[in-house]
């Protein structure tokens, strides 16, 4: 059906037709699938009839949220996963081997460069880390054993703004797939398959739930790559057999299914729930955040605001062209100290103290004692993390509140 955003949001993935049929996506919550004869089993195994088997390999309702989202993505296929890190590690996993090299934006999320800088130098892939604005770089970074470019579509929690057209451009050139993260702008603010993005990854847990209720990740085909140049062995030899699909069908049979990094039927129906209201939720909180990203400018414990949509942000042409001039929901404030990072934090009363994003609460962090507590001083550098950064995560309370409590107006 051509239907559009918000549509899609409510509907899309797993409906049925018929009477009595129920209105939300049922949580089917087994971890196996019974059948009635031995053939009709082997019959799913095989591929030669679609089913389910045991819910670590696929689940109904986990298949209706992967559904809804690809439509959301307007992508080929995509595949759910228990956080956004594990669909980050599948498809890097799916991609590279031992021996193999990715080129990655600097001033990424603190767990994604743990990630990359611990768990992938382990597997012996390397990463050259490279200025997300310097794209003659890019160029020079990429070399014979490159299988990926990784980038932020805006970056946590430096708010670099991605310029996904131009990155496109650079990996179609040297024949590797552009992955993106697409955590901070969501497919609601802008479409990364128009740019050229040609995977992008999510961590569910953030403004798709919107709750905080719950952790998930997916990985997105967009449908612009043509997989059967892929150098990744894993993903040539499922293009033989499925075609357009062969990276889909490596990530899911190659990574996936045997690593178990599953998600959940009970946060696939919860994240479901937040997505039938994720273009309401994002509107709020780009109007939320710009309205205090412009009032901190003057707050007394400030001495600098970071937030895409400032006309002084230097990325913010990129907003306006790709994302309508809606700059996301983090604002990042440089303070005078970290004991004023801190006594800001405890002085909040509305405001919470915690280390997720993308909650309809609006949450503040130091980063460089929490999330970066174990990064190198150059890693924290890369990610623009000092010790007087305050994170904030920008909820769709009544603004006026928010900005009481960050200015300590209490009612009498």
């Amino acid at each position: 059906m051509n239907w559009g955003f918000d549509t899609n949001a409510i509907h899309a993935g797993g409906q049925s037709q018929g009477d009595g049929v129920p209105t939300a996506i049922p949580i089917v919550q087994s971890a196996s699938f019974s059948y009635d004869t031995a053939t009709a089993l082997e019959d799913v195994f095989a591929g030669r009839q679609r089913g389910y088997v045991y819910s670590r390999i696929s689940n109904p309702t986990v298949t209706a949220l992967e559904e809804r989202f690809v439509a959301l993505e307007n992508g080929r296929a995509g595949v759910a996963f228990s956080s956004g890190m594990a669909a980050i590690s599948a498809t890097i996993e799916s991609l590279c081997e031992a021996g193999d090299h990715l080129v990655a934006s600097a001033g990424l999320f603190g767990g994604t460069l743990a990630l990359f800088d611990e768990v992938l130098s382990r597997r012996g892939i390397s990463v050259t880390w490279v200025d997300v604005t310097r794209h003659d770089d890019w160029k020079q970074a990429i070399q014979t054993n490159t299988r990926l470019l990784f980038v932020e579509a805006i970056s946590n929690p430096r708010l670099d703004v991605a310029d996904i057209p131009q990155l496109s451009a650079i990996a179609t050139q040297y024949g590797v797939p552009l992955v993106v993260d697409n955590t901070l702008t969501t497919p609601y603010l802008g479409s990364l398959r128009e740019m050229g993005a040609h995977v992008v990854v999510h961590c569910l847990g953030k403004y798709s739930s919107g709750s905080g209720s719950s952790v998930g990740g997916i990985a997105v085909d967009l449908g612009i790559f043509d997989w059967s140049t892929c150098q990744s062995k894993l993903v040539q030899v499922a293009s033989k057999r499925f075609g357009a699909f062969g990276w889909v069908a490596a990530l899911k049979k190659g990574v996936a299914t045997h690593t178990g990094a599953c998600l959940s039927p009970i946060n696939a129906y919860f994240i479901m729930m937040g997505l039938e209201s994720l273009s309401l939720r994002m509107a709020r909180h780009c109007e939320n955040a710009l309205v205090l990203a412009k009032a901190l400018a003057d707050h007394p414990l400030v001495e600098s605001v970071t937030y895409p949509g400032l006309p002084q942000h230097p990325h913010r042409a990129f907003v306006d062209q790709w994302y309508g001039g809606r700059g996301g929901a983090i604002v990042t404030l440089a303070t005078r100290s970290k004991s004023d990072a801190f006594s800001w934090i405890d002085s909040l009363r509305l405001i919470r103290n915690a280390s997720n994003l993308g909650d309809a609460k609006t949450l503040m962090i130091h980063p460089a004692s929490t999330i970066y507590r174990e990064a190198s001083p150059d890693r924290r550098a890369m990610a623009g993390v000092t010790d007087t950064t305050l994170r904030l995560s920008v909820g769709i309370e009544t603004v006026s509140d928010l900005l009481d409590d960050l200015f300590n107006r209490r009612a009498s």
